[in-house]
Formats: C-alpha cells, sequence, structure tokens
C-alpha cells in the first residue's frame, strides 16, 4: 500500500484530524496536548481519548506510559501518510496516469 503498512486500517475523517494532531506535536504527546491541538473541534476530553483508542486499534499511533499520563507516539510520519493519500487519489481520479 504505497510505502505503508498493511496492518494499518483506514483512517475516518475525525480520525485523521487527531492524527494530525498527534503529528503537530513534538515527541510523544499526552491527550491534554492532543485536545489542545483540537480545541477548535469542540470535542471533549473523552471522545479525544476514544479516538486515540481506535487509532491505536488500527495501528496508527503507539501509546506509552510517561510518569502517571498515557502518551501517544505515532507510527509513521505525516509525510509518509501524505504521500500515500496524493497516489490514493491519483490512482482513484486519474487511474494512477499523473499526466
Amino acid at each position: 500500500m504505497y510505502g505503508l503498512p498493511d496492518t494499518l486500517r483506514p483512517l475516518s475523517a475525525a480520525e485523521e484530524q487527531v492524527m494530525f494532531a498527534v503529528w503537530a506535536c513534538p515527541g510523544a504527546a499526552a491527550r491534554r496536548d492532543i485536545s489542545q491541538k483540537l480545541k477548535a473541534t469542540g470535542w471533549a476530553a473523552a471522545t479525544v481519548l476514544n479516538f486515540l483508542y481506535r487509532l491505536e486499534d488500527k495501528g496508527w499511533v503507539k501509546s506509552g506510559k510517561e510518569q502517571n499520563r498515557n502518551t501517544y507516539t505515532p507510527t509513521l510520519t505525516k509525510r509518509a501518510y501524505g504521500v500515500w493519500t496524493m497516489r490514493q487519489r491519483l490512482d482513484a481520479v486519474f487511474g494512477g496516469d499523473l499526466a
């Protein structure tokens, strides 16, 4: 799947927003840091946490512990996701033909 692990399952639009927030955080991020990046959505902390659980289940993030809080780290880079997304759209819209 264009360099992405086959174990990754597709993202919903809302999950993609959460992934962009995870990528915007330097290093491993706590739920509070991720929620701060998603402030404009108005989502409750529990909603963000639910999305993080889903993303971990789908293989997009790994969770860890830092002192007394859970942290989340992306399993691939934003750039890799961007390349995959563009290639997927190219295939869907133009049948893979860039010209």
